[in-house]
Order: structure tokens, then sequence, then C-alpha cells
């Protein structure tokens, strides 16, 4: 898992959140690590708002158990907005009909990138959708197009 650090410090947003979770006030947070500032705590803050506000609430109906964890690809965070932009239908309720087009056209040979393109959304939600109906095996790589007999198509 990728820690998003705060500055050079040593110290992670998750670590700064686990501190106020745990019940430290801010003064406390400061007092127990001097090389953090208020505006590193503020700004571990923002991000987590920014986090739930844009990432996380796809709807308004979120109830949170537990533990939490962001795995960071790349090093930085996307806006539910920023990847709409690439892809139109992500985070939309899945139709009957577009699941049935992503049976339809895997079985016709298209690959999983261009029912992506064909469909608006993302290769990740479009694998994973094959893996949910059995088409693909989970275990298969990413970047090839494995039909559940684990023979390579091509096209």
């Amino acid at each position: 898992m990728t820690e998003v650090m705060i500055r050079d410090t040593g110290i992670s947003i998750t670590d700064v959140l686990g501190l106020i979770a745990a019940g430290y006030s801010y003064k406390q947070v400061l007092e127990g690590h001097s090389e953090l500032s208020l505006g590193d705590i503020m700004l571990t803050a923002q991000v987590a708002r920014d986090l739930i506000d844009k990432v996380v609430m796809v709807d308004r109906d979120l109830k949170v158990e537990g533990e939490i964890r962001f795995v960071v690809k790349g090093g930085q965070f996307k806006s539910v907005d920023e990847l709409k932009k690439d892809h139109p239908r992500a985070f939309e309720k899945w139709t009957d009909q577009e699941h049935q087009d992503v049976i339809r056209m895997y079985k016709a040979g298209d690959s999983i990138k261009t029912i992506a393109e064909k469909l608006q959304r993302s290769y990740g939600s479009i694998r994973a959708r094959l893996i949910r109906v059995g088409l693909i095996d989970e275990s298969a790589p990413r970047s090839e197009r494995t039909d559940r007999t684990g023979v390579q198509q091509t096209r």
C-alpha cells in the first residue's frame, strides 16, 4: 500500500488521521510530532474531506464500519469528476442492457479495451464484470484477453 506522506516529515496522512480518530487534539498531535505544523494537520483533514466528498461518496448513503484503506496508484488521488472525463459512465449504475452488451461483445471477440471504450467505462470495470459472470479467470493477466478455458484470444 502506498502511503501519502506529509512533506518530508516521514509522517503519513493516515498516521495523523489515526491520531485524530483516536481522540488526540490538534495540539496533542503537534506536541507529539514537532515536525508537523497546524497547516499540515489542516491539509490532512482537507484531503480526508475531499476523498469522502469526491471519491468515496458516489451516492449519498455511506456507512463506515471498521477501517478504510486507500491505495494510491501512481501517487495521486483522482476525483470521480476527473475519472468521468475519460469514462463518462464510471460509477453509474449498470443497466441490464449494458450487462448484456458486455457479455455479447466479449463473446463476439471484442477486447476489454474496445468494450470499455464503447460503453464509456473503465477497463477495470469491464474486466471485473467479466470475472463476475465467469467469462474470464481472475488470475488471467490484465493485458491478455483470456477466456475461462485459458485460451488467449486476439482482436
